[in-house]
C-alpha cells in the first residue's frame, strides 16, 4: 500500500481538508451494499471454492453407504453337462450372497466417514472465510486508495490557488521567486503522487476482479463510504474466539478423534466376516417314475473369512 507525504506548506489545510471530508465517512455507518454484492459474487463463482463444496459434500453423502451392508451378489450357473441324481438332472444354478462384516465394522467406518466429511466441511469453511476476508480486505484498501485520491486532489487544487497567488505576489514585486518555485516544485510532486495514486487505484481493482473470478479490467465506481463497526474485543476474548472458531484447530481435533476410530477398526479387521446364501438348484424330470421327479434343489451356505 502506498503511503503518501503531506507537504508542509499546506499542512494547516490539509489539516481542515480531512476533518472536513475524511471524518464524516467514518463518523456514521452505512449498509455497505457493494461489499455484501462483491463476497456474494465471489462466494458464487470461485472454482476453488465451488471444488472444496462438492469435495466435501461427496464425503457426506458416503456416509450412509460406508456403515451400510456391501451389495449383495447374485450368481448364476448353467450345467453344460448335467449331473444325473436320483431325481433327475442338475440343469441350472441360482445363488445369492450377502457378505456381514463383524459386528461393530460397519459402525467404526460410519464414523470414520463421518469425521472424513466434518474434515472437508471444516476446510470448506476456513477457504470461504479466506475469500472473505480477501474481498475486504481488497475492497478496504480500494476505499483508501479513493480517499487518498480525493484528499490529494483537493491538496493540488488548494497547491494551485497556492501558486497561483505567490506567482501574483512575485509578478507584483510583493514576493521572492524562490516562493513561486517552491509551490511550483510542491505542485509537480502532487501531480506525480496522483498519477502513481491512479496506477495503485487500477492494481488493486484488477485484484479484486481477480478474487471474483472476473476479468481484471472490470470497472469497480469509486468508494465514497464503508460500514463503520467498533471494535470491543480483548485480547484474552480474541484467544477464546480463536480457540473455539479455528477450522484449522477444529479440524486437527477432528483427525484425531477419526485416527482414534480408525485404530478401533484396525483392531477389529482381525475378527471374522460371514457370508450368507442361498443356492436353488434347477432340476429335470427322468424318463422313469421315482420319488420327488424333477423335485429343485435349495442349499444354504455359510461362509466364514478367517
Amino acid at each position: 500500500m502506498y503511503i503518501f507525504k503531506r507537504s508542509p506548506l499546506i499542512s494547516q489545510y490539509l489539516l481542515i481538508l480531512i476533518l472536513t471530508i475524511a471524518l464524516p465517512a467514518y463518523a456514521q455507518e452505512t449498509e455497505d451494499k457493494q461489499l455484501n454484492d462483491f463476497i456474494t459474487y465471489a462466494l458464487e463463482n470461485n472454482p476453488q471454492l465451488k471444488a472444496s463444496y462438492n469435495k466435501y459434500r461427496s464425503a457426506e453423502y458416503k456416509i450412509k453407504f460406508t456403515k451400510g451392508l456391501p451389495n449383495p451378489v447374485f450368481q448364476y450357473g448353467h450345467f453344460f453337462k448335467s449331473i444325473e441324481t436320483r431325481t433327475g438332472p442338475q440343469e441350472n444354478k441360482f445363488g445369492i450372497f450377502q457378505k456381514i462384516p463383524f459386528p461393530g465394522k460397519l459402525g467404526l467406518k460410519g464414523k470414520i466417514q463421518k469425521k472424513q466429511s466434518e474434515i472437508l466441511r471444516e476446510r470448506y469453511d476456513k477457504l470461504r472465510q479466506k475469500i472473505i476476508t480477501r474481498v475486504k480486505n481488497t475492497y478496504y484498501d480500494i476505499f483508501f486508495v479513493d480517499k487518498a485520491i480525493e484528499v490529494t486532489q483537493e491538496e493540488k487544487s488548494i497547491l494551485e490557488s497556492i501558486e497561483s497567488v505567490a506567482r501574483r505576489r512575485y509578478e507584483s514585486n510583493l514576493a521572492h521567486q524562490q516562493d513561486v518555485i517552491k509551490a511550483q516544485v510542491e505542485l509537480s510532486n502532487l501531480t506525480a503522487r496522483l498519477l502513481l495514486l491512479q496506477q495503485n487505484r487500477k492494481s488493486t481493482v484488477a485484484r479484486l476482479n481477480t478474487i471474483l473470478a472476473r476479468e481484471a479490467d472490470w470497472k469497480i465506481e469509486k468508494i465514497n463510504e464503508i460500514k463503520i463497526t467498533n471494535f470491543e474485543y480483548e485480547l484474552d476474548d480474541l484467544k477464546n474466539i480463536a480457540l473455539k472458531q479455528s477450522q484449522d484447530i477444529t479440524a486437527l481435533t477432528l483427525q484425531m478423534e477419526q485416527s482414534a476410530q480408525a485404530k478401533k477398526l484396525a483392531k477389529k479387521n482381525y475378527l471374522p466376516d460371514f457370508t450368507l446364501g442361498v443356492d436353488y438348484i434347477q432340476t429335470g424330470e427322468r424318463d422313469i417314475a421315482v420319488a420327488d421327479n424333477g423335485k429343485d434343489a435349495v442349499v444354504g451356505i455359510v461362509n466364514l473369512e478367517l
